[in-house]
């Protein structure tokens, strides 16, 4: 993955975790940055929502240490916000 898109990438994933509303297209653009084959966007939509329904802690954490990120966490380990 290029630098720069890299950077875009990890810009708006901070804002989406810091407000906890997410973009689907982000995620998308995500898959097809990471080597994703390309589908209907509508079809990976779908699949991402249920994914993420069953799966979001794990696949979050995930791009959280991909991308560098440290989280910040209350004293009962809930999420407060994403530092760099």
């Amino acid at each position: 993955m290029k630098e720069e898109v890299f950077n875009k990438l990890k810009q708006e994933w901070i804002q989406q975790r810091n407000s906890d509303m997410f973009n689907l297209e982000w995620f998308y653009r995500y898959f097809l940055e990471k080597g994703g084959t390309p589908i209907n966007p509508n079809q990976f939509g779908q699949l991402i929502q249920m994914y993420l329904g069953q799966n979001r802690d794990v696949i979050f954490k995930q791009i959280d240490r991909e991308f560098g990120l440290t989280m910040l966490l209350d004293k009962n380990k809930k999420f407060i916000k994403v530092v760099v």
